[in-house]
């Protein structure tokens, strides 16, 4: 998404053991249960003996099917906003073999998500990374983690809300020549899916669907038009290893096509509003991989059969191959690929606030960030507070990136804003994924429990902790300002989150505790807990 790329490119249980869990307050009164982990050895914090009953804020159980937990993920990968921005960069890097690169990031993505999916099964939560890093980790380390997520998620939106904003804004202009400055578009856009978002999960995510459904069919369409004409030069070439490719150039365009996936991780927030959520929200994880890999791999395949096997280097030099494709193969309907990039980015908007806003809501419910955040509506049973205050979150980010670009003269520019702050919003979210593998393992070596298995629970997390280790590498090579600075600010925030985590984890260390919490009593109470 970003690093050698241009400054206008940024571009994501049955069989649950009760024996770690002790439950608190009245017996007879499931309703109002509480199940704490209990946390063993390692300086991690055990739960307490006794503690006054206390009934948290829910949202709405078993709102979500596993189609709509899925599509979730999805729509915050944004496959169009993806490959319209990468495609470019990823076949300078590997030339022909750009469907090779995806599946082969595919792979190394499936190991990743294994790692949350396997948590997920064992206790579902809104608060996922910061759920599971937390109970394996401990209280101190899993609140620093959380803050370093959460100030990274609102960096990394922010590259969502200013595309969205200046590509929509781009094509009122180019198509209805109506100019709109892509701010007052930004802030509009917002208002509106923030009420979407209150609304409900449902509201929400079924409107994500149709966004995504949209830019999926544009995509197919066009690819399945330009396989279509370009029949007599179909190649197997693509789906081979590149020859004749440095090794830094495979290791590039495997980085952004790993980057290509974040997002991915989006149904596990959704846990607690997941219909049989152990069984659900892990098969979704790994259905929106695989399904979104296979859109990559065809449409990419397309694309390269389009401009030909022998002149991808036509293809690596232009910017905005989609728009030409487009000019090309769908005539007077080439508006379609500007709508599909508003309806890919919307999409992608609404399932990002959706996810991360939980797990904003989640902390504020532990107690570790402001507890107004776990507010919950009383008519939508939406974590409406923390959704709002999230979006506020990403605006200041946009604003204050501007204010930074300034002296540059680049501030009034949304698509250097989106590569900024893709940039610098990704690496914390890079670092997370790799330390919840490694989670894993530590977790499954302290407690065991009858789904363990060697492969899934060693194998595959050490694995996907390896193939994190390739786009991380990859924030290091530029030297191409501002994007040289991207250690420089990551420390910054890691900074910050180490100062306010560890002031929140030894000054409130029950809220710290309860942030590695499953909130079960009333998912077991419902019977929400079987497969």
């Amino acid at each position: 998404m970003f690093l050698s790329l241009s400054v206008r490119a940024w571009w994501s249980v049955k069989g649950k053991s009760l024996d770690a869990y002790v439950a608190f307050g009245n017996s007879e009164d499931t309703e109002s249960h509480l199940y704490y982990p209990l946390w063993e050895g390692g300086g991690i914090m055990a739960a307490p003996a006794t503690r006054q009953v206390t009934t948290a804020p829910e949202l709405r159980h078993g709102a979500l099917t596993l189609s709509e937990a899925t599509v979730t993920g999805l729509s915050n990968m944004a496959p169009a906003m993806s490959l319209f921005f990468a495609v470019s960069f990823i076949a300078g890097s590997v030339g022909a073999a750009i469907p090779f690169i995806f599946l082969l990031a595919m792979i190394g993505i499936l190991f990743t998500a294994n790692s949350l999916a396997q948590f997920a099964r064992i206790y579902p939560s809104a608060g996922s990374f910061i759920t599971y890093i937390t109970t394996s980790f401990g209280p101190q380390i899993g609140t620093v983690l959380a803050t370093f997520l959460m100030v990274g998620y609102a960096v990394a939106a922010g590259a969502v809300y200013a595309v969205l904003g200046g590509w929509t804004a781009d094509v009122l202009a180019r198509d209805l020549g109506i100019h709109i400055n892509w701010l007052i578009v930004m802030f509009v856009l917002l208002a509106a899916f923030e009420v979407l978002l209150v609304l409900g999960v449902q509201v929400s995510t079924r409107a994500a669907l149709v966004l995504f459904l949209f830019e999926t069919i544009v995509l197919l369409v066009l690819g399945i038009i330009m396989v279509a004409n370009n029949g007599s030069h179909l190649s197997a070439t693509p789906f081979a290893p590149p020859s004749g490719t440095a090794l830094t150039g495979i290791a590039t365009g495997f980085a952004l096509a790993i980057y290509s996936f974040v997002g991915w991780e989006a149904s596990a927030p959704l846990a607690e509003e997941t219909s049989n959520p152990r069984r659900n929200v892990p098969i979704a994880l790994l259905i929106a991989v695989i399904v979104l890999a296979a859109i990559y791999v065809f449409v990419t395949y397309a694309v390269v059969i389009a401009y030909g096997v022998g002149h991808v280097h036509k293809l690596a030099s232009d910017l905005t191959p989609f728009a030409t494709l487009a000019h090309i193969y769908f005539g007077p309907l080439r508006g379609l690929v500007d709508i599909a990039g508003i309806t890919s980015i919307s999409a992608s908007m609404l399932a990002l606030t959706n996810t991360q806003g939980r797990i904003l809501f989640h902390g504020g419910r532990a107690g570790i960030f402001p507890s107004f955040l776990g507010h919950i509506h009383p008519r939508f049973q939406t974590p409406w507070v923390a959704l709002i205050t999230y979006g506020v979150m990403v605006v200041v980010a946009v604003l204050v990136t501007m204010a930074w670009l300034g002296a540059a003269k680049l501030a009034n520019d949304p698509f250097t804003i989106y590569g900024v702050l893709g940039t610098f919003g990704t690496l914390p979210l890079i670092i997370i994924y790799a330390l919840t593998s490694v989670a894993l393992i530590v977790y499954t070596a302290r407690h065991s429990h009858e789904h363990f298995n060697p492969l899934t629970h060693y194998i595959a997390p050490a694995v996907g902790f390896l193939v994190m280790l390739a786009p991380a590498w990859s924030f290091f090579q530029t030297t191409t300002p501002p994007f040289d600075r991207v250690a420089e600010i990551t420390l910054l925030l890691f900074a910050f989150a180490l100062v306010y985590g560890l002031i929140i984890a030894y000054t409130r260390p029950q809220a710290a505790a309860r942030v590695g919490e499953a909130i079960e009593g009333v998912e077991k109470a419902r019977g929400l807990a079987e497969v």
